[in-house]
């Protein structure tokens, strides 16, 4: 299996996008020191630079004036600017399904969102593709791990900063400022051991610019979380029987990541949502290879003690496992979704990506053909093939339109 949810696969088309030379300088800023007060800078706008800064005692014993600090913060107030500007002139990323980026959160702002239900931050958003970085980030020593669940075809305003970045591996995606957390009430969670032996959750949140919170005052908000928990029954509990990941093994945590993109990936190329048509084509030679990797992960790992003890049961029978969930997720119709989210968002006015309005030709052709797929239309046999007809023709025109992007 190769790596599929990476930064160069999933954003790759940013890497050779232009970039002004000021944003480039603000991107990597804000990856090393500078994103603190970059991001209390982007906080108070224009504010920032209105009152003279107090200096702090670490600054005070590194011998810091007024005179520096404020010159510091102009500074960090125009990279901020800069970076504001590429993000308003800049196409938006419109993901092509549900995926999942990660990002630790203090402890006070997860007590926050536990009470409220919902966080905006109204500074820049730091995420990772890479969920053992998420989980080990050494910038957030005290916090939560967060699963942020992106939603397919609406607009994120971003740029994959591992490209300006000093520390690569990091795998670093920078989202604009207010960004809304909604907290998913799942039952079924990943959870992992911290440093301090303890067993606790990682919690998912489907993220989304507050500008489209509006989209999760109906019915979706609880659909997107029946769906979520549904994933993480299988991926948490059926295929992985153990109750807690350690925080340094790489091997399962790659294994994870690679295993929802391509369960979410394979869940939005299914359009009608009620077709008996497979989630999954061959699920013995497309799964095996996850579980296959996680093999030859481990056996090639250095084997920690902590990682060894509940390796073992991971490692049986995983194979079986892995093939048994691939057959039974086509038969879970929760996980049929396409065709009601992009006719509710088109509904509500969302600029879809190129193919967007062939998407809701396509939505209202397969609520059509529902609307007429019961015994009591028995006669319309014509009418339904035209309709099918109507779709493959539609779907050939999406894929050459997405194709030109």
């Amino acid at each position: 299996m190769t790596d599929e949810f990476t930064i160069e696969k999933i954003f790759g088309n940013y890497e050779h996008a232009p970039v002004r030379e000021s944003t480039k300088e603000a991107f990597s800023q804000y990856t090393g020191d500078a994103y603190k007060m970059m991001n209390r800078a982007a906080r108070s706008r224009k504010f920032a630079t209105l009152f003279t800064p107090l200096l702090s005692e670490e600054e005070k014993a590194k011998g810091v004036t007024r005179t520096e600090k404020r010159q510091d913060t102009s500074a960090n107030v125009a990279r901020v600017n800069a970076i504001k500007d590429y993000f308003k002139d800049s196409q938006p990323f419109y993901p092509p399904s549900r995926m999942i980026l990660y990002r630790k959160i203090k402890t006070e702002k997860i007590q926050e969102l536990r009470e409220k239900g919902t966080l905006i931050d109204n500074g820049f958003t730091s995420t990772t593709t890479s969920l053992f970085i998420g989980v080990n980030v050494s910038t957030v020593p005290d916090g939560y791990t967060v699963r942020l669940h992106l939603l397919p075809f609406i607009p994120y305003k971003l740029y994959p900063i591992k490209y300006f970045s000093s520390s690569k591996s990091e795998d670093e995606v920078l989202f604009d400022s207010n960004m809304k957390y909604y907290l998913c009430n799942t039952t079924h969670k990943m959870k992992i051991v911290e440093t301090d032996n303890k067993c606790v959750d990682v919690l998912d949140c489907i993220f989304i610019p507050k500008e489209l919170d509006y989209l999760l005052d109906g019915e979706w908000f609880d659909r997107w979380s029946h769906i979520i928990n549904a994933e993480n029954k299988y991926i948490f509990t059926d295929i992985i029987p153990i109750n807690c990941y350690h925080r340094l093994d790489r091997s399962i945590f790659h294994f994870i990541k690679e295993i929802e993109y391509f369960i979410q990936k394979n869940i939005w190329a299914i359009m009608i949502d009620y077709d008996a048509k497979p989630l999954i084509d061959n699920p013995y030679m497309t799964i095996k290879p996850f579980a296959d990797t996680l093999i030859s992960d481990y056996n090639g790992s250095i084997p920690y003690a902590f990682i060894n003890s509940y390796r073992g049961i991971i490692l049986d029978n995983i194979i079986r496992r892995c093939i048994e969930f691939a057959e039974k997720i086509p038969k879970k119709n929760h996980f049929r979704y396409r065709s009601d989210w992009l006719k509710f968002i088109s509904g509500k006015n969302i600029r879809l990506k190129n193919g967007g309005a062939a998407l809701q030709i396509l939505a209202d052709l397969n609520a059509l053909l529902k609307a007429v797929d019961g015994p009591q239309y028995s006669s319309a046999g014509g009418l339904k093939k035209e309709i099918r007809k109507s779709i493959r023709n539609v779907n050939a025109l999406i894929a050459t339109q997405v194709g030109r992007e």
